[in-house]
């Protein structure tokens, strides 16, 4: 569903509730929305769409181990804990001011947090598995 000028995901998750992978970039999508916990999803990419906020609504997706975020309007980490297969988290692009509210991702393996306005790493968490950050164009990088 990508590019299919959509403004809420209710639609398509109502459709497949059993997914494992939504694909869901590039449309104008403002609000994620299910009447149910996809337990099966672990693929979600919701780049390049006009999500702001923090996103409570991850609590519906418990066993994601991809997670791209990238070009929204994000600008807080909140929520972003407690995922435990999660290994892949994007978030570049967005307005996410600082590391408050990420924790317990024991898997994580890459975060890229490129192009938002974190300034220091304070509360950075534990990632006992990552490998590659990328925090280029945040003032903390400079």
């Amino acid at each position: 569903a990508n590019k299919k000028g959509l403004y809420t995901t209710y639609d398509v998750m109502e459709r497949n509730p059993t997914a494992e992978y939504l694909y869901l970039r590039e449309n104008e999508i403002l609000t994620v929305e299910a009447s149910q916990v996809l337990p099966g999803l672990k693929v979600l990419d919701l780049s390049m769409n006009a999500l702001q906020g923090s996103c409570e609504w991850l609590t519906l997706m418990p066993n994601l181990r991809h997670l791209y975020l990238t070009g929204n309007e994000i600008d807080s980490l909140y929520h972003f804990s407690g995922f435990l297969q999660l290994e892949t988290l994007a978030v570049s692009n967005n307005r996410i001011t600082s590391f408050e509210g990420l924790s317990y991702l024991p898997k994580l393996r890459v975060l890229s947090l490129n192009n938002n306005d974190i300034d220091s790493f304070e509360n950075f968490p534990l990632l006992p598995s990552l490998y590659s950050i990328n925090l280029a164009g945040n003032p903390v990088a400079d």
